[in-house]
């Protein structure tokens, strides 16, 4: 889900002329509950993104997709993980 899309969708209600074309592509209008947002933000802003980030990988990419043998890529592109 786009958090970028939510952003121009409030734009596009609240500053029409601000956006001259809008196209939303797996967005939404609401992501679920406010309450775990605004935890994940307190933690953030209490320990800063490392508790949260060493979880985004598994929320976004496959299971074995980040893993270390997984380096390199078509022979040019090398990731270190």
């Amino acid at each position: 889900m786009s958090l970028g899309g939510a952003v121009g969708l409030w734009l596009a209600v609240h500053h029409r002329e601000r956006i001259d074309r809008l196209a939303v592509v797996c967005s939404s209008a609401r992501f679920g509950e406010p309450g775990p947002w605004q935890e994940r933000a307190a933690l953030v802003r209490r320990d800063g993104l490392a508790p949260v980030a060493t979880g985004a990988a598994a929320r976004w990419f496959t299971l074995g997709f980040t893993a270390p043998e997984l380096r390199c890529m078509s022979g040019r592109h090398c990731a270190t993980v």
